[in-house]
């Protein structure tokens, strides 16, 4: 097997809690491996290996189909800078694993080998795409327009932007109203020094999945937003990040009911999406004069696969771990500054959880009432 293949197939069994290490017995003698039954042969010569105490079905659940999607929507992604042929290689091993279980009948019973073929048309069908997608679209994000609303209306920069940068925001962001805004908006750009009147309504993270995609086709005689693009919409309906379970929240905070908000994005962007990706961003959200309608922007984002799903192998963070599919070694899932599991729980993992607030208003387009989202 190629070392990139094998590393890749290590790091995947890794993540399922099946350990990579050296044989137990380093040379076999031929003679003595011919005496041993079979079972005593494999694990003579077992490079693979699964801790005890993950055998206990009380504490440790076998779930083909979840450890595919958070490996693949977020362990591998932030484990390495990942490009087209790692996708395809990660892959490759994957499937050839579970058509290996398939093909031996090593798990007969239905639930799971209902989960195995699950786990198969996903790696199959959804995972290349969307991470693909994903790569061409996370170097364009926030985008321009929500870009130029950041240069305008951020309270943190640390210097004032110069005269050029924020004449060529006001143009982008009178660009895109123009093209997706109302009437109310358009006359309220039209005055002057309009941006002195705008405020910040609000500022916080949040997680949204994506609904809806409306490619850019702006108005006729509109001006793009930026040279070459134009901008189209994402509806969004908040979502809860699963890594945040209802535990985790300060006893006063609650979960309200939430509808669609939606986000301007240039087209360059939407081209790459779907709907059901999830979108995790800091939003801000503007109103246009004392009593004027409300605009959604984030400055900043990040799109996350569709079947993203999230374990307590992610919150302990996989960003302290190297995985290159060019080096070669064993032992690839340990830190080796610590010698330390993924799954090792301790006060020295020093895990910080943002707080997403998920009271983001009863948005459309334009949000007319925020009284429940403050």
């Amino acid at each position: 097997m190629h070392h990139k293949k094998r590393l890749a197939l290590d790091h995947f069994l890794y993540f399922g809690g099946i350990e990579n290490r050296p044989r137990q017995f380093t040379r076999q003698d031929p003679e003595d491996l011919k005496n041993m039954d079979k079972e005593e042969r494999d694990l003579a010569t077992a490079v693979h290996f699964i801790d005890g105490g993950k055998k206990d079905s009380s504490k440790w659940a076998l779930d083909f189909l979840g450890m595919a999607k958070s490996y693949f929507s977020f362990y591998l992604p932030q484990c390495r800078d990942y490009d087209e042929d790692d996708v395809e290689i990660s892959c490759a091993m994957a499937k050839n694993l579970y058509n290996f279980l398939l093909y031996h009948n090593v798990c007969p019973e239905d639930t799971i080998l209902q989960e195995i073929k699950a786990a198969l048309q996903l790696v199959e069908n959804q995972v290349r795409p969307e991470l693909a997608a994903i790569k061409a679209t996370d170097k364009h994000l926030p985008g321009q327009f929500n870009h130029a609303c950041d240069v305008l209306f951020s309270k943190a920069n640390l210097m004032e932007p110069d005269d050029s940068d924020v004449f060529h925001a006001k143009t982008i962001v009178c660009g895109g109203i123009k093209a997706l805004g109302n009437e109310t908006m358009i006359q309220f750009i039209q005055q002057p020094n309009w941006e002195q009147m705008v405020k910040v309504v609000s500022e916080k993270g949040c997680s949204f999945e994506l609904i809806q995609i409306n490619r850019g086709n702006n108005r006729e005689g509109d001006s793009p937003t930026t040279q070459g693009s134009t901008l189209g919409s994402m509806a969004c309906k908040p979502w809860e990040n699963d890594c945040l379970a209802e535990y985790d929240l300060p006893k006063h905070v609650k979960k309200e009911p939430l509808e669609l908000v939606e986000f301007w994005v240039e087209d360059q962007v939407l081209e790459h999406c779907c709907g059901g990706m999830k979108l995790l961003a800091e939003v801000r959200v503007l109103q246009l004069g004392d009593n004027g309608p409300h605009l959604w922007t984030f400055y900043s984002a990040n799109l996350l696969c569709s079947f993203y799903l999230s374990t307590l192998n992610d919150l302990i963070g996989p960003a302290n771990e190297s995985f290159d599919l060019d080096s070669d070694g064993a032992g690839e899932g340990m830190n080796e500054e610590n010698g330390k599991q993924p799954g090792d729980v301790s006060a020295e993992n020093d895990v910080q959880l943002d707080m997403a607030d998920w009271a983001v208003g009863d948005s459309g387009r334009v949000i007319q009432d925020l009284e429940d989202f403050m």
